[in-house]
């Protein structure tokens, strides 16, 4: 039997539904890096400690997403999704509460844990139900969700910090979280009523072996290498502009975290020259690595010959480029 997709109008909602999931839920995991400069003020404590909320919550993230990207064959997405948005949403209200970094470790780690359900199973949910002629418009939309999100959580704490405090915006963000667990039942419910399917796979059918080959599984681990080390300098960069703003050029705060809104539209930009390449050129993907391979040496070069007061700009330019 014939497999069934998405007409046009269901396949765009689903597309609407996982968007805007994914992009909210960053407002829920990158708001406390946004906010560290008032974290380390406010509760006293040095920029090693505060350092290790985020890296909780990106261990559990990672391991998290291995591991369900493994079993997700196994369990509903519609309300994994569900069941993680607003779990992340608890753990967002909780935030502000908490005594200390200690306190904050575990919880932020436990949100790594429940957002980690979130990228694999969008991803199934899309590959599932779309025919390979809406695809391509999915996996453009869903490379906005990261630059989209960022902006919104960076954007969001600047102006929680100038009207009223950092704790405001994990606040803010529970609601937002909530918010995006609704929306997301109910796009999903009418999706499911015109045949969207979002049911375990189960176990996975046995038959023809995928055939591999040293040259396969060596390109596998160098560019999951790379892809490791561009998310070591973006989420760096992404983490620590605004700290380094605030202590090397005196910038207030707010203006500091506003000011690394620049990062995430770099990216949105990034994403439309990739798809420009996409439609134009078959061998895109060449092309993009000679480019991006250009831009870091210049900015290599131009970090070396120029002053300390551009690092900053040519920081936000390489990963908006990475990203």
């Amino acid at each position: 039997m014939e497999k069934q997709y998405l007409n046009k109008k269901n396949a765009s909602t689903l597309v609407v539904a996982c968007w805007l999931a994914y992009t909210l839920a960053y407002v829920g995991r990158l708001n406390y890096n946004a906010n560290l400069i008032e974290v380390i003020t406010s509760l006293s404590v040095s920029k090693a400690e505060a350092g290790t909320v985020s890296a909780a919550f990106f261990m559990a993230y990672g391991i998290g997403q291995l591991g369900n990207g493994i079993i997700s064959r196994f369990y509903n997405g519609k309300w994994a999704i569900f069941g993680a948005l607003i779990a992340s949403a608890v753990i967002n209200f909780a935030m502000p509460m908490l005594p200390n970094v200690e306190a904050m470790r575990v919880f932020w780690l436990g949100n790594g844990i429940a957002q980690s359900f979130l990228w694999c199973n969008l991803i199934r949910i899309l590959a599932k139900n779309l025919s390979d002629q809406h695809m391509p418009g999915a996996i453009f939309a869903m490379s906005t969700t990261v630059a989209v999100g960022t902006f919104l959580a960076y954007g969001l704490s600047a102006l929680c910090v100038t009207l009223f405090t950092w704790r405001w915006m994990f606040m803010l963000s529970s609601v937002t979280l909530v918010v995006a667990g609704i929306v997301w039942m109910l796009f999903l419910t009418r999706v499911e009523r015109a045949g969207g399917d979002f049911s375990p796979n189960g176990p996975k059918q046995t038959g023809e072996k995928l055939k591999t080959s040293p040259w396969l599984i060596g390109s596998i681990i160098v560019f999951g290498l790379l892809g490791l080390g561009n998310g070591f300098v973006k989420d760096g960069v992404i983490t620590w502009t605004p700290s380094l703003l605030f202590e090397r050029f005196q910038l207030s705060s707010a203006f500091s975290i506003a000011v690394t809104l620049v990062i995430p539209l770099l990216s949105v930009l990034g994403a439309w020259i990739a798809k420009w390449l996409t439609r134009r050129h078959v061998a895109h993907m060449a092309q993009s690595g000679l480019l991006f391979g250009a831009a870091s040496a210049l900015l290599a070069v131009a970090a070396g010959a120029l002053s300390s007061l551009y690092l900053p700009v040519m920081m936000a330019i390489l990963v908006g480029i990475a990203c």
